[in-house]
């Protein structure tokens, strides 16, 4: 398998003949300074305190975790979830010399590996477009969060997302690339509707 350069294969980044592609596609994409503000926003909604237990669903390398184990240490511990084996070795790799209460794990954000209300924060970001069911990747977040919890998601809408530049003609086909690619390149503006009722439904179901 080999698909260079193409960042709709999130999901099978360790199927992938460079995984190493994806890991700096994630290392350039923590340096844009509008991630690093939504990553801020997204710590303030989470209203962080020692004793929480925090999940993050498609960690990746762990870089928007860095801040997390400290604010919720010495009692509260981190877990971050990623179905790429070489994405939670990274993760780990990088976590492991700040010896903070972090762990990360393979997993599938479909059916996570968690009783129901094992989280008091759960935050997803970037990862909703790339599932075949957002739902029920929504549903589990739901589940494993305690009530009251607090569940954080950030995602792109391809349709109303443009790139800045003069060559308009070369800059729209990525865009127009990833919204036929992407198995929920409109994630962002059906989740108001969804979904709130089937995500109560799925949950039900399961209880």
């Amino acid at each position: 398998m080999d698909h260079r350069g193409d960042i709709a294969h999130f999901t099978m980044v360790d199927q992938h003949t460079d995984p190493s592609f994806f890991v700096h596609f994630l290392d350039t994409g923590s340096t844009v300074a509008d991630i690093q503000q939504v990553r801020q926003m997204m710590r303030a909604q989470l209203a962080l305190h020692d004793g929480l237990r925090v999940l993050d669903v498609g960690c990746g390398t762990g870089e928007a975790l860095l801040p997390l184990p400290q604010m919720v240490s010495p009692h509260g511990h981190v877990v971050g979830v990623d179905r790429s084996g070489t994405m939670i070795a990274e993760a780990t790799r990088r976590h492991a010399p700040t010896r903070l209460p972090v762990t990360f794990l393979v997993g599938d954000a479909h059916h996570l590996a968690f009783a129901a209300a094992t989280f008091d924060r759960c935050r997803t970001e970037r990862t909703l477009l790339h599932l075949d069911d957002p739902t029920r990747a929504l549903a589990e977040l739901v589940r494993v969060v305690r009530p009251g919890g607090h569940v954080v998601v950030f995602d792109f809408d391809w349709d109303v997302t443009f790139i800045d530049h003069p060559d308009t003609q070369r800059t729209r086909w990525p865009c127009q690339l990833n919204e036929k690619s992407l198995p929920a390149a409109f994630i962002v503006r059906k989740a108001e509707g969804i979904e709130v009722k089937k995500i109560e439904v799925i949950v039900q179901e399961e209880n």
